[in-house]
């Protein structure tokens, strides 16, 4: 990804395409100051700078696509292993956790009339 970074943001030096990553993955301006041995007050010129704001704002769409992924994949998981658990037939007091908390996890699906107004 580097290669592809440096190739598309040739405008930018290593430095702001640097704090531009780390932005996005949520580090605060003194911190990527810091590490980049700058001032503050530089890095929040270079978020003026258009395709540091589109090197940021694409890494950051990526990384929470990545992380919602993830968590769709586990909360997949934990859907299965509460459903195991469901059927285990072994262990009333474990079946009997697992209902409870799928009830908690999940809302009541709500059906609404034709015509019938839903509620804000």
């Amino acid at each position: 990804m580097t290669n592809d970074v440096t190739t598309l943001f040739q405008d930018l030096t290593d430095k702001q395409r640097t704090g531009a990553l780390m932005a996005a993955a949520g580090h605060s301006c003194n911190d990527i100051a810091q590490h980049l041995k700058v001032r503050p007050e530089t890095v929040s010129r270079w978020s003026q700078i258009p395709s540091y704001k589109q090197l940021l704002y694409s890494t950051a769409n990526t990384i929470r696509d990545d992380e919602m992924s993830r968590i769709t994949d586990l909360r997949k998981k934990a859907f299965d292993a509460l459903e195991a658990a469901l059927d285990n037939i072994w262990e009333p007091k474990l079946r009997l956790q697992a209902a409870v908390k799928i009830l908690e996890l999940t809302e009541p699906v709500q059906s609404y009339e034709a015509g019938s107004k839903q509620s804000s």
